[in-house]
Order: structure tokens, then C-alpha cells, then sequence
């Protein structure tokens, strides 16, 4: 009988000093993936706002059509903004293009860090960034759908955006955007 008490006594729970060493294993654990959950968090950010443009630009090609109302994409380095052709005073003048000057119907914001690099009209990769805070390129989205960046001809458009997150060569780390300008398809590809 005295075994068995002694027993239940061991069974009974943790002593102070194991209850401390579990902690510490814990504390160690969890600040060792911190950074892990926090570059999985900054990729997908990366990853939702690239999916966001492509959303938004498909949702512009049909606002156009249904509207019969231009629409412009003006994509800058930081965020794109969306707006439509003005209405022509008499029904028989053609609508304004939309300007900067114009009101904006939304304006998508990138997330720290991620940009959007370029847009090109020809196959290839960008070798610099050539949009800015301050210089943009312009999608413009006609009554038919047709898509067209505003000076310059091209058979395709592809909008490059990159996460300088990761770090050169990681997964996830550039986005492309390619938009068919005559069937206004727009799909998303994971890379360069």
C-alpha cells in the first residue's frame, strides 16, 4: 500500500522546475517562427494585392461595357486609380477621357514594400522600374471591352509588380499581370 501512495504522490503533477523548463521550450519555439508568420504575412499581402488589380481591372473592362462609359485604369508605383470618361453635355459628342484631374471611383493601395514595377506592351521582362509615386501609366478600356495603354501600341499588356520582402530568388517574390487587350481577358502569373 505504501508504494502505490507513493506513486500517486509522482502522478500527482509537474514540480516547478519542469513547468519552467516547458515554458522556456515554448518562449524559444515561438520566438524562433515569429519571423517565419511574419514573411508568409508580408507575401501574402504581396500575393492578395496582386490578385486585387487583377479583380479590379477585370471589373473595369465590364463596368465599361456595361456603362458604354470609357474607363481608365493609372497605375502608379504605389497604388492604381480608377476612373471614368466624362459624359459629353450632348448625347451625340463623344465622352472626355478620364485625367488625373478627375474624381477617382477607388483607389487600391500597395502594401509596404510592394510595388508595381512596370507596364510593358511587348514581350519580355522590365530591366528597371519605370513607374513612381509621381509618374504612372495609363490602361484605358474602351466601350467594347478593348484594353489599350495610352501611348504606346503593343499586341499585349503585362503589368509587372515585385515584394522586396522575401529577398532576391524566393518564391512569391515577382507577380505579373497579363491582360489580353483584345478579348480583356486578365489572368495572374506568380513570376516574371
Amino acid at each position: 500500500m505504501g508504494w502505490k501512495m507513493r506513486r500517486r504522490r509522482f502522478d500527482a503533477g509537474m514540480t516547478l522546475t519542469e513547468l519552467m523548463v516547458v515554458m522556456v521550450i515554448i518562449g524559444v519555439l515561438a520566438a524562433a517562427s515569429r519571423p517565419l508568420f511574419s514573411r508568409d504575412r508580408m507575401k501574402r499581402q504581396a500575393r492578395e494585392f496582386a490578385s486585387q488589380l487583377a479583380r479590379d481591372i477585370q471589373r473595369v473592362r465590364f463596368t465599361a461595357i456595361a456603362e458604354r462609359l470609357p474607363q481608365r485604369v493609372f497605375i502608379f508605383s504605389d497604388r492604381a486609380e480608377f476612373r471614368a470618361a466624362v459624359p459629353a453635355a450632348d448625347v451625340n459628342d463623344p465622352p472626355t477621357a478620364a485625367v488625373l484631374a478627375d474624381p477617382t471611383q477607388r483607389v487600391l493601395t500597395a502594401p509596404d514594400r510592394v510595388t508595381v514595377w512596370n507596364i510593358l506592351t511587348a514581350a519580355g521582362t522590365p530591366a528597371a522600374s519605370a513607374l513612381t509615386t509621381a509618374t504612372q501609366k495609363t490602361i484605358n478600356f474602351d466601350t467594347t471591352g478593348v484594353a489599350s495603354v495610352v501611348g504606346a501600341a503593343g499586341a499585349r499588356i503585362t503589368i509587372f509588380i515585385r515584394n522586396a520582402h522575401p529577398g532576391a530568388g524566393a518564391q512569391e517574390r515577382d507577380f505579373r499581370i497579363d491582360v489580353q487587350p483584345l478579348t480583356g481577358h486578365v489572368s495572374l502569373v506568380e513570376s516574371w
